[in-house]
């Protein structure tokens, strides 16, 4: 399969496209993860009529998922960045 890529650079960007696509994965069942977790925080909290902790949680699901997004983007932009350089 690696006999295609015609120099050790081109193995490495291949190497590290593979490895961005898999880290955006992981990142991506994580937040999924996370997100279902605090959102059964909210739930109980609501629950409990604890409506400070209820907008705490809902701060800090919000932050996750913002976080989670900036980490895609930049690499998705690291990952163009690296096959433009390689073409």
């Amino acid at each position: 399969m690696f006999e295609r890529l015609g120099s050790p650079q081109e193995l490495f960007h291949y190497k590290l496209g593979a490895a961005l696509k898999m880290e955006n994965k992981v990142l991506e069942m994580l937040g999924n993860l996370e997100e279902a977790a605090q959102s059964d925080l909210i739930t109980e909290a609501e629950a409990m009529g604890q409506q400070d902790i209820v907008q705490l949680l809902q701060q800090n699901l919000e932050q996750e998922q913002h976080t989670l997004e900036e980490v895609k983007q930049a690499t998705q932009e690291l990952a163009q960045r690296q096959f433009a350089t390689a073409a």
